[in-house]
């Protein structure tokens, strides 16, 4: 959230217009600026709550399936008609060893092959869905800042311990 508020700070007033547009389309979005009249206030908070939306859906009350790095779907880009949780995307694992103990191959879907693809399609002129764009830009403010997260990097495997012990590898 700290990292979508400085984000926000930085944004003009036509892009922040152009923003509050496409967030608007989230069907949590009535819920994130409820009780706050003053619609330039509002607008900073649905962005700074957009950016938690992506943990959000892992709660029973979304009802989002925990999909797998290797499903069919693990990839794909269709805005909120999406029900996974894709939990993989929050990272980008650099698996790493201190005693030679042979390392998984990298995730052929993590976070920077989605935000690569919801960055392409973020602009308008993309030919993406207003769906797809405020899905997109949603994730984006959320994986800007679980990139910046150390536990959200990083893969150690050791002869005694075959998982990771940082980043996310045990829920795959």
């Amino acid at each position: 959230m700290q990292i979508a508020y400085v984000a926000y700070k930085k944004l003009d007033a036509p892009i922040k217009d152009k923003v509050d547009v496409l967030l608007r389309l989230n069907p949590d979005y009535q819920k994130w600026t409820a009780g706050i009249a003053d619609s330039k206030t509002a607008k900073l908070h649905a962005f700074i709550h957009a950016a938690t939306w992506a943990d959000d859906i892992k709660t029973k009350e979304y009802n989002y399936t925990r999909d797998k790095v290797d499903s069919p779907t693990a990839g794909q880009n269709i805005g909120y008609s999406d029900k996974n949780q894709h939990a993989f995307w929050h990272y980008k694992d650099l698996n790493w060893t201190p005693d030679g103990t042979p390392l998984p191959p990298p995730d052929a879907v993590d976070l920077v092959t989605q935000l690569n693809l919801m960055i392409a399609a973020l602009p308008a002129s993309s030919g993406a869905s207003d769906d797809v764009r405020s899905y997109d830009l949603v994730w984006i403010l959320h994986l800007v800042g679980d990139a910046h997260q150390p536990l959200h990097g990083s893969g150690r495997y050791t002869r005694g311990f075959r998982t990771a012990t940082l980043g996310a590898m045990p829920n795959r």
